[in-house]
C-alpha cells in the first residue's frame, strides 16, 4: 500500500514539475517577445506547448483501465506513438494482452485536423453504407473485422468531434473487442480533453 501511495505521489509531483516548466517557458517566451526576439520567443512557446501536451497525454493515460477481464494492460506506448502522422495533436496507445498473441489495443487521437476530417467521413452515410456498424454506448462505430482470424478494428468519434477512438483486436473475437469498447467511461475522457 505504501508503494502505491509513493508512486501516486511521484506521478503527481512530475505533473506539477511539468506545469512549472511550462509556465517558465511561457514567461521566457513572453520576455523574448517583449524584447523583439520573435524567433526565440516562438521557439520557447512551442516548447511550452510540447510540455503541456505531455501533461495531457499523462492525464489521458491515467483514464485508461489498468486491465480488462483476463487481458493485462501493458505500459502505454506514447514514446513511440507519433501523432504528427495524423497532422498533429496528441495520441495515446495502450495494449492489453492475454497469452502471447491475443491482444486488444486502444488508440485515442485528438486535436488533429486529419482526425476531425475522419469524423466527417464516419458520419457520411455513403462511407458507412458498405461497412459494418454498431453502437458503442451512444457512439456510432464502424467495424472492420476478419472473423476468420479474429482480427480487425472498431472505430468511432467522441461527441467532441475531435477525438477518434480505435480498438484493434488481434486473435480476439470481435464481440470481446466490442465488449471492451463498451466498458470505457468516455464522458470522463471527453471532460478531461475540454
Amino acid at each position: 500500500m505504501k508503494k502505491i501511495l509513493a508512486v501516486i505521489l511521484l506521478m503527481s509531483m512530475s505533473l506539477l514539475i511539468l506545469a512549472d516548466d511550462a509556465l517558465d517557458q511561457i514567461d521566457l517566451g513572453r520576455e523574448l517577445y517583449q524584447k523583439g526576439k520573435y524567433s526565440k520567443a516562438a521557439a520557447e512557446l512551442n516548447f511550452a506547448i510540447k510540455l503541456i501536451r505531455q501533461m495531457q497525454i499523462t492525464g489521458l493515460e491515467k483514464l485508461l483501465p489498468k486491465d480488462f477481464q483476463d487481458y493485462i494492460g501493458e505500459q502505454s506506448n506514447t514514446e513511440n506513438y507519433d501523432a504528427s502522422l495524423l497532422g498533429g495533436g496528441i495520441g495515446v496507445e495502450k495494449t492489453y494482452r492475454k497469452e502471447e498473441y491475443s491482444t486488444i489495443t486502444i488508440v485515442i487521437n485528438t486535436e488533429s485536423p486529419l482526425v476531425a476530417s475522419f469524423g466527417s467521413m464516419l458520419s457520411n452515410p455513403f462511407y458507412s453504407a458498405g461497412a459494418n456498424v454498431t453502437r458503442i454506448k451512444t457512439y456510432k462505430a464502424t467495424v472492420e473485422y476478419d472473423d476468420s482470424n479474429n482480427s480487425g478494428e472498431v472505430k468511432f468519434m467522441l461527441d467532441d468531434g475531435k477525438t477518434l477512438v480505435t480498438f484493434r483486436g488481434n486473435d480476439v473475437p470481435k464481440e470481446k473487442v466490442i465488449e471492451f469498447a463498451k466498458s470505457i467511461d468516455y464522458t470522463t475522457i471527453e471532460d478531461y480533453l475540454k
